[in-house]
């Protein structure tokens, strides 16, 4: 008994050095505690400073049938109502000039207001509205879709207060008019009148008859419809997009980051600890020649990587790819340059291969939250948005959506940024690896 007792004592003496030694090492490197740590909690904090409270506005055209306007003074104060909700660039009668404007992306919404509603009304028809939007976001899509059922309620009852108000304007001067008429019969003009009238009959039997038809069609016409006399219909010049459709590039731009940024600033680190850098000091290859062919190496797997993933989303998720292989096959290797580029300067900042995992999941989650995945770039205040620009993600991720799902040819800004991106983070980790061989 006394010696199990020893043997436990002696037992939990060696855990107990164990767990002193652990977090001793641990209170010895405050800088990966504060990485921790303190580094994804900054993040949240400001991922949830940076959200705005409300939905950005939306750029809008409203587009009216040319020569009405009745209705265009109509839409106008509409427009004026809703400046919290939508940024109104124009009220115009060139719908071709609009749909431009929509296709070009330097507007979100257009709304196209009916010809003639009142003959639909007459036909016992609704005029429908339409709003053609730019979103693919499903989202987004959704919040077009009210926006379109408030915006028709809203000018029904703008139409039936203006339609009710002018109908008692007409009534009252009707009723003026009968009265006046009353008045002058009665009197001992009235007979005179009568006498001296050379009135037809049957023009008077005509106009009663053309009257009994116009009521008739009044009655005829549904009370909905009157009360009610505009419907909507919201639509997207992208297409219909599934919700798994609309994360499929975001998931397939965030891994292809992430694992080749990792994997570069791994490999960098690991030679540097293995002494392997030493060995390439003294041997013919440069510095130069060695990340070339790491970059080659990279680009060949990522887009091998990327091969499998696309593969995957288009044949078990259905996503399109409607401008073409060779559009989405350029963003790809324009983000994976990128990548390259900031898993070396990674592996400058980084110098073991814990800080390196640990630098690594840090730009994960910058990516998760600032990087489009989870919320588009414009419901970030306008100090968060540059946190996702830095991101070869957030910019391909663009590209992606744009070649994949809505079908456009490649942005000249985001291409352009993201190639500039991987030229500018090869060059300087290029140059900071060979100046730190040189000091070698």
């Amino acid at each position: 008994m006394k010696d199990l007792m020893g043997r436990l004592r002696l037992s939990l003496r060696r855990i107990g050095g164990v767990s002193r030694k652990e977090l001793v090492e641990l209170v010895r490197q405050p800088a990966m505690l504060f990485v921790l740590v303190v580094g994804p909690l900054l993040i949240l904090l400001l991922f949830g400073s940076g959200v705005r409270a409300e939905d950005p506005a939306v750029r809008s055209i409203f587009v009216t049938p040319p020569g009405d306007e009745q209705l265009a003074e109509v839409v106008r104060g509409y427009a004026d109502s809703q400046s919290e909700r939508l940024t109104i660039l124009d009220v115009t009668d060139d719908r071709e000039d609009a749909m431009r404007e929509l296709r070009g992306r330097r507007v979100d919404v257009v709304v196209v207001f009916p010809e003639n509603p009142i003959e639909a009304v007459e036909q016992n028809d609704r005029a429908t509205i339409e709003v053609i939007h730019s979103f693919i976001d499903p989202l987004e899509s959704q919040a077009i879709r009210l926006f379109t059922r408030g915006a028709v309620s809203d000018l029904n009852d703008i139409l039936l207060s203006r339609a009710v108000e002018e109908a008692q304007t007409q009534a009252a001067t009707t009723l003026e008019e009968v009265e006046g008429l009353r008045e002058t019969l009665d009197g001992p003009a009235g007979s005179v009148l009568m006498a001296q009238s050379d009135t037809d009959p049957e023009d008077l039997a005509i106009v009663l008859d053309d009257a009994s038809i116009e009521l008739e069609q009044l009655i005829e016409i549904d009370p909905d419809v009157v009360a009610a006399p505009l419907d909507g219909r919201a639509s997207s010049i992208g297409g219909r997009v599934t919700t798994s459709q609309f994360y499929a590039p975001a998931v397939v731009a965030l891994i292809l980051q992430h694992l080749t940024l990792t994997f570069v600033a791994l490999a960098r680190s690991r030679e540097r600890e293995l002494g392997t850098v030493e060995l390439f000091g003294v041997s013919p290859l440069r510095e130069v020649e060695r990340i070339a062919g790491q970059a080659v190496a990279y680009v060949l797997s990522g887009s091998a990587l990327a091969a499998v993933l696309l593969a995957a989303v288009s044949l078990l998720l259905g996503a399109p790819f409607r401008a073409g292989v060779g559009t989405v096959a350029l963003v790809v290797v324009a983000e994976l340059l990128a990548s390259i580029g900031v898993g070396l300067l990674l592996s400058r900042v980084a110098r073991t291969t814990t800080q390196v995992v640990q630098g690594a999941m840090l730009i994960l989650l910058l990516s998760v939250f600032f990087g489009g995945l989870l919320l588009s770039p414009e419901r970030l205040l306008p100090w968060a948005q540059p946190i996702g620009d830095v991101l070869p993600m957030s910019h391909a991720l663009e590209l992606l959506r744009d070649s994949m799902l809505r079908g456009l040819p490649l942005a000249a800004g985001p291409i352009a940024t993201l190639v500039g991106m991987a030229v500018d983070t090869i060059a300087i980790g290029s140059w900071l690896a060979i100046r730190e061989e040189h000091r070698g």
